[in-house]
């Protein structure tokens, strides 16, 4: 016979918070984007972390996606430079 786990009530709100986080965390650079494109602010957008991939990136129309902080820096200093904005160090 299988034992079922049952999830305590912190169990459940922990599980229930880390779900509508990843969710916000989806939906919020959406919302940013596409306010931006309304407002006729065209600056390049960078999104990504471990809740976004390139996929999603492309379909909310970000400019750039980065997987990681790492990522996003060397992408925002590789920008910089091709807008002429900082030193071609």
């Amino acid at each position: 016979m299988t034992k079922l786990k049952i999830a305590t009530a912190e169990q459940f709100l922990f599980m229930y918070r880390k779900l509508y986080i990843r969710r916000f965390l989806r939906i919020l650079p959406f919302r940013v984007i596409k306010l931006f494109r309304s407002e006729g602010i065209e600056v390049p957008i960078m999104v990504g972390g471990a809740v976004l991939t390139r996929k999603y990136a492309e379909e909310i129309g970000a400019d750039e996606y980065a997987k990681d902080a790492m990522e996003a820096v060397a992408k925002a200093k590789e920008l910089l430079k091709k807008k002429n904005l900082v030193s071609h160090e």
